[in-house]
């Protein structure tokens, strides 16, 4: 609700984009945020993860990180394409409603919650159908769309993503396995197109996709483990596991920095990575020297940045603090006790049956088909690139969420929630609440890999492809869709 309508009414007036011409934007912070936010919306993901470090308070950010909400703004992109600001029907200090029209030419009403006191970034968007109306609370490009269309029972949503998968399959923009549960009860599960094109192999509910980044939940799920057993904790120092690690502030550097991507070290991709023998990076501990001389993109813990090079030495902690090889450990720790038998770090020449090919199209996602076996490294690390099964995660997803794998305030934190260093009473509290009605989302994807992961209140939505995230992620935003629309 906007808390002040008498200084509404004098700034309503002209706030409405004239045929052909560009909206008017008021001169007040809550309307510069939300410029920017319907920008970088437009541009993409990298422009949004700008958007997110420069624009929302850093109390938003605490309690939904940037990698959340990025899993957010991918499904809402694939749901409204672009977005374009008509009117502005309300503003004031600390809020701005903005109506826009989707690729569709449908209406949306986004409502910008904004700090109360200036600069009034962004704490939170509600997202309302149509030019206004009832809305919930959201995030936005970080948080729920309302569903379109009426409740379905599970047959009816069954169906409508059978559909939606059958046709994307039928265009070749989707290839891959996809299951849905509810309450741990199989409602889907089925495969579409193929795991290997040479030999015209079909992929099967049963067969392995590589993960991508969604490998970093099992790492950070091993790091609550330790810290369970008081092997490690979150505060301890970089420096007190791998000493000899370069740099002045190397000893600022936090476990919990490390895994919340705000310890400003660099990733594994880039220059180093591209001019690799690919072949030999077959450890965890072979991705260390990528990165290892890059200086920090910014001093540990004073902002935000997506860092797969964090996971490695997340990885690289583990063996040390455990005394157990970091593949080991999850074999041992993660996957056997949640009955995970088709998961693990296979090889890229090493001949494991049920392994899906990756295939892209290239950078402009417009080429022709081809195999992604040049781009992988022989081996994935703790950030990324092992495999798994749908049946397998649903397996990880009924363990996690139901806390045999770590305690329950261990198991918050690990799907986003606040550590256990807060209070307990607050920790349990999060951990009640998620219980009630867990909500997360997580994803993973490179050129030819991509795997989705979901879980609304009952209802768990796994999506894992072989092509290029784009078409997967598209693929995945509908399902979600249809997927908030059941009922219970």
């Amino acid at each position: 609700m906007i808390r002040s309508l008498t200084v509404v009414v004098g700034l309503v007036l002209g706030l409405a984009a004239a045929p052909g011409s560009a909206l008017q934007w008021p001169d007040r912070d809550v309307a510069k945020h939300a410029r920017a936010w319907f920008e970088a919306f437009n541009a993409g993901e990298s422009a949004m993860r700008a958007v997110y470090q420069e624009h929302y308070s850093p109390e938003a950010l605490a309690q939904r990180p940037i990698e959340a909400r990025l899993g957010g703004y991918r499904d809402m992109k694939s749901q409204q394409g672009s977005l374009t600001p008509v009117s502005i029907p309300e503003v004031d200090e600390g809020e701005i409603q903005v109506a826009a029209r989707n690729a569709s030419g449908e209406m949306i009403t986004l409502v910008f919650e904004c700090e109360p006191a200036s600069p009034h970034r962004i704490r939170g968007i509600r997202i309302m159908m149509g030019e206004g109306g009832p809305g919930g609370s959201g995030g936005g490009a970080g948080g729920a769309m309302m569903p379109a269309g009426p409740p379905l029972d599970d047959p009816a949503a069954v169906e409508a993503m059978q559909a939606i998968l059958t046709q994307a399959a039928a265009a070749d923009s989707f290839s891959g396995a996809v299951l849905l549960a509810r309450d741990g009860k199989l409602l889907l599960r089925q495969a579409w197109n193929r795991a290997e094109r040479r030999f015209a192999v079909a992929n099967q509910p049963e067969t392995r996709f590589n993960l991508g980044s969604l490998n970093k939940l099992f790492t950070k799920l091993a790091i609550a483990q330790l810290a369970q057993a008081g092997k490690l904790t979150l505060d301890d120092p970089l420096t007190r596991w791998i000493p000899d690690w370069p740099g002045a502030s190397a000893s600022k550097i936090t476990i919990a920095m490390l895994a919340s991507h705000r310890a400003g070290i660099g990733d594994i991709f880039g220059p180093a990575f591209d001019a690799a023998d690919r072949s030999k990076l077959r450890h965890n501990r072979d991705f260390i020297a990528l990165f290892r001389d890059q200086p920090l993109w910014f001093e540990p813990g004073t902002s935000e940045r997506y860092s797969n090079g964090s996971y490695v030495l997340l990885g690289e902690i583990i063996a040390r603090a455990s005394g157990e090889d970091y593949y080991d450990y999850l074999r041992k720790h993660v996957w056997e006790p949640a009955g995970m038998n088709a998961t693990g770090y296979f090889a890229s020449d090493d001949p494991t049956p049920d392994l899906a090919m990756g295939y892209t199209r290239g950078d402009d996602r417009k080429g022709p088909l081809r195999e992604n076996v040049f781009s992988r490294p022989a081996r994935g690390s703790a950030a990324g690139g092992g495999y798994s099964t749908v049946d397998d995660l649903l397996r990880f997803d009924q363990t996690l969420n139901g806390d045999k794998l770590c305690a329950a305030e261990w198991t918050a934190w690990v799907i986003g929630g606040p550590p256990p260093a807060q209070p307990r009473a607050a920790a349990a509290a999060s951990a009640a609440g998620r219980r009630e009605a867990p909500s997360v989302g997580f994803a993973g994807g490179a050129a030819g890999i991509s795997a989705d992961y979901s879980r609304e209140g009952p209802l768990t939505l796994i999506v894992l492809g072989n092509f290029d995230p784009p078409f997967t992620q598209a693929v995945a935003g509908r399902l979600r869709a249809v997927m908030r629309r059941m009922k219970g």
